[in-house]
């Protein structure tokens, strides 16, 4: 299958998020802004005009910080295990932060050109502190390929389960691209003692329903030049999609339902949010 997005089309966004999460405060994320693209970024928040008084549209706080600090707290606090796989990880600071934890084997990896900025953008921080952190590693990878699950399976411990992460991509591909990428993640949980993949997907009914975050996020992306998809309706339709791919059991998870848990400073009612989480098991 030919993949369907070019990923020089990746980078930008890579660039722009890391300035979210820099915005918000994550651990670590100044260590992957590059000033370059803080114009880019400003203007993308621009096409939420009303943010200037209301946060709950600007796209940092209605898109961005739900899935991401959702992503962390499911992983935390439902699935105690200690290896992670984070899959198209762009310049998300996670690896570094949750390496920290040297009980924690943390894995991330990307394509060639953005995981080897990645890679350079860490080991220098490592460097400049003096920091040994065996436990976070690097591997290119690329979603589509048959052979990502014995690429990855040498560096995973078998008698553990695993925790795999994709952050932001879903949106990029369609339904059949979408099939190869989750059949492959659940291939590799199966062979290597099962575990769960966490995600978000943007559904076209949630979309439609908010049509000023709708029009913000389409704004956005056409102005990066990036072709996007919504195929996937709803939940249901959504958990269906994934057992076809493989997965034995599925919850879809509305992150603002989990405000307070997850530390969310605006407050959006659950009904506006447009970004749902996926927890796709594999016993």
């Amino acid at each position: 299958m030919e993949n369907n997005i070019n990923s020089s089309k990746i980078s930008p966004t890579a660039h722009i998020t890391a300035h979210a999460w820099d915005m918000l405060g994550l651990s670590n994320a100044k260590y992957f802004v590059n000033q370059n693209f803080k114009f880019v970024f400003n203007i993308i928040r621009a096409f939420g005009l009303p943010y200037l008084v209301n946060k709950k549209n600007d796209y940092v706080y209605f898109m961005l910080e739900p899935r991401h600090r959702a992503i962390e707290y499911f992983m935390l606090s439902k699935f105690p295990y200690k290896q992670v796989v984070e899959f198209a990880c762009g310049l998300s600071p996670r690896g570094m932060t949750f390496s920290e934890n040297p009980e924690f084997t943390y894995i991330e990896s990307d394509l060639t050109d953005m995981l080897e900025l990645k890679k350079s953008k860490v080991e220098k921080v490592y460097k400049d502190k003096k920091i040994k952190r065996p436990n976070h590693k690097f591997i290119e990878a690329d979603l589509f390929l048959d052979n990502l699950s014995e690429k990855i399976s040498p560096l995973l411990t078998k008698d553990e389960k695993t925790v795999i992460i994709t952050e932001g991509l879903t949106i990029y591909y369609d339904m059949e691209s979408l099939k190869k990428i989750f059949s492959n993640i659940a291939k590799l949980l199966k062979k290597n003692g099962g575990g769960v993949y966490i995600t978000d997907i943007y559904h076209e009914e949630d979309m439609k329903r908010n049509i000023f975050n709708n029009s913000v996020m389409n704004l956005a992306l056409k102005f990066l030049q990036i072709k996007f998809y919504m195929d996937i309706d709803n939940s249901d339709e959504g958990e269906s999609f994934f057992r076809e791919c493989g997965f034995d059991y599925v919850e879809s998870i509305n992150p603002l339902l989990f405000s307070k848990q997850l530390g969310l400073k605006t407050k959006i009612p659950p009904e506006n949010g447009v970004a749902t989480i996926y927890l796709a098991h594999v016993f």
